[in-house]
């Protein structure tokens, strides 16, 4: 949904393979149509080592793709499509038709694919004790407002959790926008992904060294997933499933149904993503022998 840019340089992709992380950013430049703008925010991206970036406000018109030596851009003239909520001032139908369309873009993301939304969402979320169970409970802020609600309700109601205060750290490395005239920086800017995988994302910070001339700051989010090397083993036979069932679409269905009410309790309390993997792991075989065959 965010504008995306995409780094393409293979060196630096084998590096962060090899060490299992991906850093993705979100970024409310506020415009790109200043010469020498989107240079700079090329420099910044390379500078801190970012695969991907979502910039909110670049004002183009249109959509597309552009390509460069070491990344793309893709970009859409869409304000939705920026990953922008109405600042807490704007009207309620320009709020819940922002989230209306978020709500039908979920849901065409099918479930096993790992969703992560990130941008300006114009959201305070607080401290409160209902709203950590999908917000974590280290917000810069004490209470959640208007806009902050809306996005727990959403979260809620996408089996997403909000990642982006879920982080013991410095409030210098919260605050992800300064108050115009004012010496005061809210976090609004957020990083939500798929209750599943909600433990992947390993650390999410604010940089405010980054600098593109705007008063939103670089947040970096951090993303480890577990990627298997498939080593053969002599004397080892492996299994073969009788896949065939599977063709059947009530085996299929059941299937998946009895693996997800597997891992529904067993990946929330997992300690570490190699858990997960061998929690996800354990309950397919398991479904496996029983429903396959």
């Amino acid at each position: 949904m965010p504008r995306i840019y995409d780094g393409n340089n293979r060196s630096q992709t084998r590096k962060r393979l090899k060490g299992h992380d991906l850093k993705i950013g979100t970024w409310n430049v506020q415009t790109t149509m200043r010469p020498g703008k989107m240079n700079e925010i090329a420099s910044e991206m390379m500078k801190n080592n970012l695969d991907i970036i979502a910039l909110q406000e670049i004002r183009w018109m249109g959509y597309g793709k552009i390509n460069k030596p070491d990344f793309s851009i893709y970009y859409s003239g869409d304000n939705f499509r920026s990953g922008m909520c109405g600042t807490e001032e704007a009207n309620d139908d320009e709020k819940d038709e922002f989230y209306e369309e978020l709500n039908n873009l979920c849901e065409g993301i099918p479930d096993y694919d790992t969703l992560i939304i990130a941008g300006d969402l114009n959201a305070k979320i607080g401290r409160e004790r209902c709203i950590q169970q999908v917000a974590g409970r280290f917000s810069l802020h004490n209470e959640t407002n208007e806009n902050g609600r809306r996005l727990y309700q959403f979260a809620n109601e996408n089996n997403l959790r909000i990642r982006s205060t879920a982080f013991e750290r410095k409030n210098i490395h919260k605050g992800t926008w300064k108050v115009p005239e004012r010496n005061v920086v809210n976090q609004i800017d957020h990083v939500l992904i798929s209750k599943r995988w909600a433990t992947s994302i390993i650390d999410v910070r604010t940089y405010k060294g980054a600098n593109c001339d705007s008063n939103h700051f670089l947040v970096v989010s951090k993303l480890r997933q577990r990627i298997s090397n498939v080593v053969k083993q002599k004397g080892v036979k492996r299994r073969k499933w009788n896949t065939d069932n599977l063709k059947n679409e009530g085996t299929n269905e059941n299937f998946r149904n009895i693996v997800e009410r597997r891992l529904e309790g067993e990946i929330n309390n997992a300690r570490s993503i190699d858990e997960e993997w061998d929690q996800m792991e354990n309950a397919m075989r398991r479904t496996a022998e029983e429903i396959v065959g």
